[in-house]
């Protein structure tokens, strides 16, 4: 094995590690624990993000500034609408009260990629009368992605053949919408959930995994018949 390929696995974990932007305190105040989650997340978990802020309410102003950025506007919309709906189904005993977003969301409303007004406006009871909202200010850019991306994404490039048999093992899960190219972060998700270094990068380490944890797929559903087959009479 070359030198090349014992340490595809290696080669990215410090990109991995590198802030995602040029701001000192990317994770603004946020529990360390809770931002390592959010790093793991992508535009396709506002699911997973929506249940964070149900889960920790008071955290909720920071969790979306961490996630605007990492994951998009459209995301974090995704997730405020989910919340949403939690609330209408709990009702005024939900988890996350209208008091309790809007001190998380106190800032000028231009001050964050998702602004406060369209956070308030997505979270509106009737109860509270009508809604007025201050006018939009014209779209920003789409956040950047985190910085290792690019360079995993161009790793797997040049090594189309690992990246189309981890496909075929994986049937496509990692792919985006299960048919676009491979997502460096949904691969990072994967190898951290096998046990792998999450660097996003197909290299043979993570195809070696992908045959392993297939097999052991087959052998299960190989025995299931035999478990179920009653004795002769």
């Amino acid at each position: 094995m070359s030198r090349e390929h014992d340490s595809d696995q290696q080669a990215g974990q410090h990109d991995a590690a590198a802030p995602a932007g040029p701001t000192a305190d990317p994770a603004h105040g946020l529990r360390a624990d809770l931002y390592a989650q959010i790093m793991q997340m992508s535009p396709a978990d506002a699911t997973a993000l929506a249940e964070m802020m149900d889960l920790y309410p008071s955290f909720v102003g920071k969790i979306l500034m961490v996630a605007a950025p990492h994951m998009g506007n459209a995301a974090v919309q995704r997730a405020i609408g989910i919340v949403k709906q939690m609330k209408s189904v709990t009702g005024a005993a939900g988890t996350m009260s209208q008091d309790e977003i809007r001190a998380g969301t106190s800032e000028p409303a231009d001050a964050r990629p998702v602004k406060s007004h369209e956070m308030t406006s997505f979270l509106h009871d009737e109860s509270d009368g009508a809604l007025t909202t201050a006018p939009e200010a014209a779209p920003r850019p789409a956040a950047a992605e985190p910085t290792w991306v690019a360079g995993a994404r161009a790793y797997n490039t040049a090594h189309g053949a690992l990246v189309d048999e981890f496909n075929e093992l994986t049937n496509d899960v990692c792919r985006l919408d299960g048919q676009g190219e491979i997502d460096p972060q949904a691969v990072a998700r994967w190898q951290a959930n096998h046990g792998l270094a999450a660097d996003g990068k197909i290299g043979r380490h993570t195809v070696a995994k992908a045959r392993e944890t297939k097999a052991k797929a087959s052998q299960v559903a190989a025995a299931a018949p035999q478990a179920d087959a009653r004795p002769p009479v």
